[in-house]
């Protein structure tokens, strides 16, 4: 029974490291403890979150953009109204930033915070871009931003490239959550 427990204990030593090594801080946010979060993420840390959501039953907005890309920051406010509109247990939303890492402090950190964030933001690791645009959808050509919905089984049920308007946005999102009600 005792090496029973130290193998489950190792393997989830084993499992956070990995996980710490997929979807880890990027680089700490300095201020007030209000100072968006920045995780990196690579293509294992994607399906990991995606996994998690469709575990809950929840639908997922998986979206990618940059601090340097005009249609990226003018939909920014449709996504951040599309938060507020509904609950984590009820939508996960994947916001991924393809600035890069060394851009974190000097762009991406002002650029959150000027729109107020207080959920986590991810920052795609340079080094797995290929399979992460594969894993999000296959057939993307990489054009930014992009949303891609999923249902809550997980499946990919719409791809949305450029800036999107709220309501768009929201009439989707409305169509994943009542289609066929919680299942």
């Amino acid at each position: 029974m005792k090496s029973a427990c130290k193998g489950r204990r190792r393997i989830g030593a084993i499992v956070l490291l990995w996980l710490g090594m997929t979807v880890s801080p990027g680089i700490p946010a300095k201020g007030a403890p209000s100072s968006p979060q920045v995780y990196r993420l690579d293509a294992a840390g994607l399906e990991t979150l995606l996994r998690l959501h469709r575990r809950h039953g929840r639908p997922v907005l998986l979206n990618f953009w940059a601090t340097w890309c005009e249609p990226c920051v003018q939909e920014f406010p449709a996504l951040i109204e599309v938060r507020r509109t509904y609950p984590r247990e009820t939508l996960g939303m994947i916001l991924v930033s393809l600035d890069e890492p060394g851009e974190v402090e000097g762009a991406v950190l002002p650029f959150l915070r000027r729109f107020g964030i207080d959920f986590p933001i991810y920052l795609l690791d340079p080094r797995k871009v290929v399979e992460t645009f594969a894993l999000a959808d296959p057939t993307w050509d990489g054009s930014i931003p992009a949303t891609v919905l999923y249902d809550r089984k997980g499946k990919r049920v719409v791809r949305l490239v450029g800036a999107q308007k709220v309501e768009t946005l929201k009439a989707h999102i409305d169509l994943l959550l009542n289609v066929g009600g919680k299942e």
